[in-house]
């Protein structure tokens, strides 16, 4: 019996130990983080931005998001992140994946870590 493998891609993400994504069949797992950023809306607006260049390289858009989870520095911020994601995901709750935010400790220069998995077109 011949053995199938399953296609495996991974994009690098410079950093060693882990890749920036990971596909494999239809789905895409991504992270996006942007350090160093002083306003913690610049920070969320930057992390939004490079989710969504990294969706749409992988072959999928921010419509195809089926999971997200966004840890926060400060879970305090939660309405803050809430209303910059809500003009970023847009009104159609059609298109709007599961999402879960929370509270944890994060690498100095980082107030926010989104974790997300999308649908390839």
């Amino acid at each position: 019996m011949q053995s199938m493998k399953t296609k495996i891609t991974r994009w690098n993400s410079g950093a060693a130990g882990r890749s920036k994504m990971v596909a494999c069949q239809n789905l895409v797992w991504l992270v996006a983080t942007v350090a160093n950023v002083p306003d913690f809306k610049d920070e969320v607006v930057a992390c939004l931005d490079l989710l969504e260049k990294s969706l749409l390289e992988a072959g999928s858009d921010k419509t195809r998001l089926l999971s997200v989870q966004v840890i926060l520095r400060q879970i305090e911020n939660r309405d803050v992140f809430n209303d910059i994601w809500l003009d970023w995901i847009g009104p159609d709750a059609g298109n709007w994946p599961q999402r879960a935010v929370f509270g944890a400790a994060l690498a100095p220069g980082l107030s926010v870590e989104i974790v997300a998995t999308a649908a390839i077109m």
